[in-house]
């Protein structure tokens, strides 16, 4: 499951090229920096409300676990030729960048647990922080590493379009174990690396595959975890589910994204059914489960 993870942070950061954001960064910016932490602010008020006896450090693990989209699921929708081409690009890259963003906060949550588990805070968030920390030095020398080698070895014929891909396949799991080897968080690791790599690597954007073997295996385990999902997780979640479980998960796939969406585009021109598509089309995925 963990590997699973990693291989979708690496996937979706490496899959955004720097021109995408380029085109559109003031609204990407928007989504990102203006849009996500108010759904996450907004999830973990809509929790206080429905799950009084919750500890607010453990809704806001759930708020951030409930935020980032999942552009697997939402698909149909990025490749649809119908949906313009900037409104895809903006859901692509949004998807592909929230939940890296959220996972130091879900990080954070759960050393703050911790310290209520008995375990000092400060020595639980400060450690939170150096993990964090190792694991940015060691995704951007993996990712940045990696991308420019290849380069080299692919202007000089020492690389091949099949092998390029194998080689992508194992950046992921390099970053994940590489970081857990010096003290790192692997995750935090995992989307750095696919960042860097998207940044030092312009070759990818004239050979499709490059990621392509990446992304088979993301689907592959994905569907994996989905079905231990559905044996392990649903029946005790049935045991225990009210009115107020069901008007958070209906919210937080409505009301929570599509108004915080509203907010972060408001003045930037954009007609209210493209906000409102915008808001609607952002469906969770594998990176809430796990």
């Amino acid at each position: 499951t963990e590997l699973t993870l990693a291989l979708i942070l690496f996937h979706d950061a490496a899959q955004v090229r720097p021109r995408q954001i380029t085109a559109d960064r003031g609204l990407m910016a928007r989504l990102l920096l203006i849009g996500l932490p108010l759904t996450v602010a907004g999830g973990w008020l809509l929790g206080s409300a429905l799950f009084p006896a919750v500890s607010g450090t453990m809704l806001l693990l759930l708020a951030a676990a409930a935020a980032p989209t999942d552009a697997g699921l939402g698909a149909a929708t990025v490749l649809n030729p119908v949906v313009p081409v900037r409104v895809r690009r903006m859901l692509n890259v949004e998807s592909g960048l929230n939940d890296g963003l959220c996972t130091p906060v879900v990080l954070f949550a759960i050393a703050a647990l911790a310290g209520q588990e008995g375990l000092r805070p400060a020595e639980t968030v400060g450690s939170a922080l150096t993990e964090l920390a190792v694991a940015v030095v060691v995704g951007v020398a993996v990712g940045a590493g990696a991308g420019v080698l290849l380069g080299w070895s692919r202007t000089r014929g020492l690389s091949t379009l099949h092998s390029r891909p194998l080689a992508v396949l194992t950046l992921p799991l390099i970053a994940f174990f590489g970081a857990e080897v010096v003290g790192g968080n692997a995750f935090v690791s995992a989307f750095v690396a696919g960042t860097a790599f998207a940044g030092a690597a312009r070759w990818p954007e004239e050979e499709e595959s490059t990621l392509a073997l990446t992304e088979a295996f993301a689907d592959l385990s994905g569907f994996a975890v989905w079905l231990a999902f559905g044996f392990l997780a649903v029946p005790l979640v049935i045991q225990n589910l009210g009115w107020s479980e069901v008007a958070f998960a209906l919210l937080a796939l409505t009301a929570l994204r599509m108004g915080p969406v509203a907010l972060a585009l408001a003045g930037t021109g954009m007609r209210l059914p493209t906000v409102a598509f915008i808001g609607w089309f952002g469906p969770r995925g594998l990176a809430t489960v796990v």
